[in-house]
């Protein structure tokens, strides 16, 4: 392991950096480690990168990319020549390419990024190859002919066994089961679990809604006949989200206050080739098309802002008060490298155990 860019606090920092593994500090949608660790920006320059992660194509527009992180950086008190250098050199010497990038001089690419002043980091104008592409906001290049054309290979991956099984395994013929329930932990990477007593048979849909959990599905999209379902608490959700987008392996990964609601959010992504939905009472609500691979549009970035903002609008009036938070918890419910519970379409997964496991622990 040579990087991490999952450092949250300083001790972690420190740590990696005497073991000899590089932190890149975070400043995305919703992980913005930079507010906690942009000391190391200024102490260890041109050491630590910066970098987004995950960040929606609302906050690119309206706020910038690492140019955004760049200025948050500047505002906390970092030099701003060592918060240019962490988004410039320091990435370039990470992965050894600081020969060719990361630095203005003979024998390198003519990449460049020119800026009109070192505080307010407007950007004026972006040269590729020495080639002026961007000047003001406005991209200059012209497209190639055939950059349009999309392999069908990465245009049809939402291949779902229809209809995928959305149901608990909890057997009917008991009185109660103790089950895994995942409980994300707000404002991290990691998850919870927790466990609960739910009744068998006809009692535990009526159980879940009394309990305020939701259900938390995993459909695998690659003609695999295989999903599978839990419980999750900690977000109140009146409705359905659905999502292709669901780290690492990006199968649909669903959240619920009802499995019907959970299907008509399913169907919205799998008719469109892949996206986010919002569905509630039957209804698709919102919706973001992203045909590519199930992860990119073939839209315009304006047009993608704008499907953003009505869903971000619509988990506005649900009571989110930070919509990319409860997007960006919900697509990484699946990702099993993280502790402490996740779902896959096989089973639930500890990952500090490193096995797979069922929702039910046991029946009385």
């Amino acid at each position: 392991i040579g990087n991490d860019h999952e450092v949250t606090e300083w001790g972690e920092l420190v740590e990696r950096l005497s073991k000899g593994i590089i932190p890149i500090v975070r400043y995305g949608s919703s992980w913005r480690d930079l507010e906690r660790l942009y000391r190391a920006v200024q102490d260890y320059s041109p050491l630590v990168p910066v970098a987004t992660d995950d960040i929606h194509a609302l906050h690119i527009v309206r706020e910038g990319h690492l140019d955004r992180a760049v200025r948050r950086a500047i505002e906390l008190g970092v030099d701003p020549v060592k918060a240019i250098a962490s988004v410039t050199l320091a990435p370039a010497l990470l992965y050894g390419v600081q020969r060719w990038i990361g630095s203005i001089a003979p024998g390198r690419y003519a990449d460049l990024v020119v800026i009109e002043d070192l505080k307010r980091v407007k950007i004026k104008d972006v040269y590729i190859d020495g080639v002026l592409v961007a000047s003001g906001y406005r991209y200059l290049a012209l497209p190639k002919e055939d950059s349009n054309e999309i392999p069908n290979s990465i245009s049809n991956t939402v291949k779902v066994v229809w209809p995928p099984k959305i149901s608990l395994e909890i057997r009917r013929n008991c009185s109660e089961a103790l089950v895994r329930v995942i409980k994300p932990i707000h404002g991290t990477t990691l998850t919870k679990e927790e466990r609960r007593v739910i009744p068998c048979g006809v009692d535990v849909v009526k159980e879940v809604s009394n309990s305020r959990l939701l259900y938390v599905t995993s459909i695998n999209r690659y003609n695999v006949n295989s999903s599978y379902t839990a419980l999750l608490e900690g977000i109140e959700l009146d409705g359905a989200i659905a999502s292709t987008v669901s780290h690492d392996s990006h199968n649909i990964i669903a959240v619920g206050s009802s499995l019907d609601d959970i299907m008509a959010a399913v169907k919205a992504i799998v008719d469109s080739g892949g996206g986010i939905s919002l569905a509630s009472r039957g209804r698709v609500e919102a919706l973001v098309e992203l045909g590519i691979a199930g992860l990119m549009s073939e839209k315009g970035y304006l047009e993608v802002v704008d499907d953003l903002e009505k869903m971000f609008r619509a988990l506005e009036e649900r009571g989110f008060e930070k919509p990319e938070d409860i997007l960006l918890e919900i697509q990484l419910l699946s990702l099993t490298v993280i502790p402490e519970i996740r779902i896959t379409d096989r089973g639930l997964y500890l990952v500090s155990k490193r096995e797979v496991a069922n929702l039910v622990i046991n029946y009385s």
